[in-house]
């Protein structure tokens, strides 16, 4: 696990990880050049992630942004994947 911080108007896909909020507000939304739509918000305690992206390693089609200053715990797919590869309980309660 890596604590980071980002301030308000980051993106937080450029981590491409599943995140933990330890505090801050992020939103999810769709960008687009003529009107961005916004389909869910994430707060402190709750974990965020585009789980498309971070399981395909591709591109995300919606884009998460700090509303505020953030600071999150985040574990990258290749940690995670170490995980569920040495501890027979963590690959069955992650997947």
């Amino acid at each position: 696990l890596i604590l980071s911080t980002v301030e308000s108007k980051s993106n937080l896909l450029d981590f491409l990880n599943i995140s933990f909020i330890s505090s801050g507000i992020v939103r999810l939304f769709i960008p687009d050049e003529e009107k961005e739509t916004t389909f869910g918000f994430v707060f402190q305690n709750e974990f965020v992630s585009a789980f498309d992206s971070f399981v395909t390693r591709k591109e995300s089609t919606y884009s998460v942004q700090a509303l505020t200053d953030v600071e999150f715990w985040q574990i990258s797919y290749s940690d995670l994947e170490s995980i569920y590869n040495s501890m027979t309980m963590g690959d069955r309660i992650g997947r």
